[in-house]
């Protein structure tokens, strides 16, 4: 809903899920990825959550849906 109103929205996925959108076409043909961008990054690397970090902090919002507590064991 926030891309359809003219939002920038990235969305951060696994890369095995990454993997498994492509054999299923893609993101591109996946209604639930209309007007995102989709980066697969694994937050448990360093590299990653180098990444995730500077994603975070350009973004005016940040939306997670990971259980309580998730977020702050993976830093």
């Amino acid at each position: 809903m926030l891309a359809d109103m003219g939002a920038e929205v990235i969305a951060l996925t696994r890369a095995e899920q990454a993997a498994g959108a492509q054999r299923l076409g893609g993101a591109v043909e996946n209604p639930l990825h209309r007007g995102k961008t989709v980066e697969a990054i694994d937050l448990k690397s360093p590299g990653g959550k180098a990444r995730a970090l500077e994603l975070i902090a350009q973004a005016d919002a940040l939306i997670e849906g990971f259980r309580p507590g998730v977020m702050e064991r993976l830093g």
